[in-house]
């Protein structure tokens, strides 16, 4: 167990400020366990290991440690991959903007193994709130927000002591039923990323956190597989261009209404290079039944992804979508009895497709389970690895 000596030794003598950055850390991770969850709650044991990573955050960072390794904390398959979530090369740097000034953006991490891409970067001084009245031609433009409670925020704002401040005055506003209005400026960084040749890399998951000055920590998580062009190469070639964005929120004392306004053209970009790992993919394959209709089911898995088909030949299946009356569960677990998550499901009508989060570990075995909610048991098929 890394103690405080062994930090000391690290890092040197703590200071003053690295002291109130670590309380800070730790009052967001309470102030966390008290919200309504959105996100699955910290066991203690991950709330510990999350404490720890804060308490490094301040100099860490500055010294290599990469987002995969924060977000690893919470996410044991980014902490085992974290050694390989290296860059060849990675940008960072500053662009200007009228209503931020100097915002600085850089390339942290990247992961790339020939079919799957995970990317970390950090934006510092990417967003900040300022009173807003609009002129009536101005109110003319927004839009009105009736089926919305509330403002919707660039991630980071309401911990910020100032943009928190903007936000409670607002709503406080708003809920005596006076006019008040928001004005919130921001860089966009994650809307759209190009490999070198122009193909556009399509997002599926973006994770986000903020240290206590500001800085915004993201890891996105793209499509798999990769578009042909971005698959099986030596290396993959990045770039994510930064927009500045703006947010209106204007309540009038009795509708709430809002607006966004973005430039044109991009205010600057952030590029990397990304060395392909020497992880690999196997082909899994094995028979069964799903609902006593015979099925064979091909996978094919990394340490970070896995897409999984069923298929009946000339057959009907039963839908596997868990949001029906009797929709099923899909369960992948290695053999070790990792379970790989779920995330997304295509159906036709005799065959399935399934894609599953990795656990950081290549597996060696997988088995499928298939379980109806209303039903304790469920139909296991063994997969076994393709020579």
């Amino acid at each position: 167990m890394i103690d405080r000596e062994d930090f000391i030794r690290a890092m040197g003598e703590p200071d003053a400020g690295f002291d109130a950055a670590v309380d800070a850390a730790l009052s967001r991770i309470a102030k966390r366990e008290e919200r309504p969850a959105v996100k699955k709650k910290l066991t203690v044991t991950l709330i510990a290991a999350a404490a720890a990573v804060l308490l490094l955050t301040g100099a860490a960072l500055a010294v290599g440690m990469n987002l995969f390794e924060y977000f690893g904390a919470q996410d044991a398959r980014l902490r085992e991959i974290a050694p390989e979530a290296t860059l060849s090369t990675g940008s960072s740097g500053t662009v200007e903007t009228e209503a931020l000034g100097a915002t600085e953006c850089a390339f942290n991490c990247g992961y790339y193994d020939g079919e799957s891409l995970i990317l970390g970067y950090t934006l510092k001084n990417s967003v900040r709130c300022a009173p807003y009245a609009p002129t009536d031609a101005e109110l003319a433009k927004m839009t009105p927000e009736d089926d919305c409670d509330g403002p919707i925020l660039p991630p980071g704002l309401e911990e910020i002591e100032a943009g928190g401040a903007f936000v409670r005055g607002f709503d406080e506003a708003a809920a005596m039923g006076e006019p008040c209005g928001i004005a919130v400026y921001h860089i966009v960084a994650q809307d759209r990323t190009f490999a070198a040749d122009g193909t556009e890399l399509p997002l599926s998951a973006v994770t986000e956190d903020n240290l206590p000055d500001g800085t915004l920590l993201i890891l996105q998580e793209y499509e798999t597989p990769l578009p042909g062009a971005a698959r099986d190469l030596d290396r993959l070639d990045v770039r994510i261009p930064l927009y500045a964005e703006t947010l209106y929120w204007v309540f009038d004392g009795e509708r709430l209404f809002s607006r966004t306004v973005r430039g044109d053209a991009p205010v600057g970009e952030i590029a990397a290079t990304v060395p392909r790992t020497k992880s690999v993919r196997r082909t899994f394959s094995g028979e069964g039944t799903l609902g006593g209709v015979p099925v064979k089911v091909t996978a094919h898995a990394s340490a970070v992804r896995a897409d999984v088909q069923i298929v009946a030949d000339g057959a009907s299946i039963p839908s596997l979508d868990a949001g029906e009356a009797l929709g099923y569960a899909l369960i992948l677990e290695d053999e070790a009895g990792r379970e790989l998550r779920w995330s997304s499901l295509e159906e036709g009508p005799d065959r399935a497709s399934a894609d599953f989060n990795g656990t950081g570990f290549l597996p060696e075995a997988l088995t499928l389970t298939v379980r109806r909610p209303d039903l304790d048991a469920g139909e296991a098929i063994p997969l076994k690895p393709v020579e």
